[in-house]
């Protein structure tokens, strides 16, 4: 790593793009304005969530999360990496922009955050998109996420899962099984 890059760059010897480049041809686009039914290989949906990120008030890699946050938009894609030689949590996953920024965390205490991260490090797919973020009045960086997983051999599919939950039958209603 080059002099500037050390000390403009936040001295990281990865550069968020390297882990964008890598990850990112995971991470499922929008399909008619929503969420896929499927992923490529036509798993269907296992589990949608909404979380709130951790780790917005510090700055991650080469980004700084306020910055960051400020110019994102409901919608707009993200890249989970997975970040195993992390220091405080071995299965920690990073929430990055599709352009290198990393802007969070998956929250350590999320309770499907594990079997997002096997999904990850096992090279299964995922959809990630911003669902509302801001700043707060009280000066404080937030993002909600969507993140949709679909059936592997380790967590099936919704409709395998729980073919008679209520979940099933809204997302049935919705068109989205």
């Amino acid at each position: 790593m080059g002099f500037f890059s050390f000390i403009f760059g936040g001295g990281s010897s990865s550069s968020g793009m390297e882990y964008v480049n890598k990850y990112r041809p995971l991470m499922l686009n929008i399909v008619a304005g929503d969420m896929p039914k499927t992923d490529t290989k036509g798993n269907k949906i296992a589990n949608i969530t909404r979380i709130n990120i951790s780790g917005t008030t510090h700055q991650h890699l080469n980004s700084n999360p306020r910055k960051e946050i400020k110019r994102l938009k409901a919608g707009q894609l993200l890249v989970l990496v997975p970040d195993p030689d992390n220091e405080h949590d071995h299965e920690a996953v990073r929430v990055m922009t599709t352009y290198g920024k990393q802007i969070g965390w998956i929250p350590k205490n999320y309770p499907d955050k594990a079997l997002i991260f096997k999904r990850l490090m096992e090279r299964y797919e995922i959809f990630c998109c911003i669902y509302d973020c801001g700043i707060s009045k009280s000066d404080i960086p937030w993002c909600e996420i969507t993140i949709v997983t679909y059936g592997t051999p380790f967590d099936p599919s919704l409709e395998e899962k729980r073919p008679n939950s209520y979940s099933t039958f809204m997302l049935k209603m919705k068109g989205r099984i």
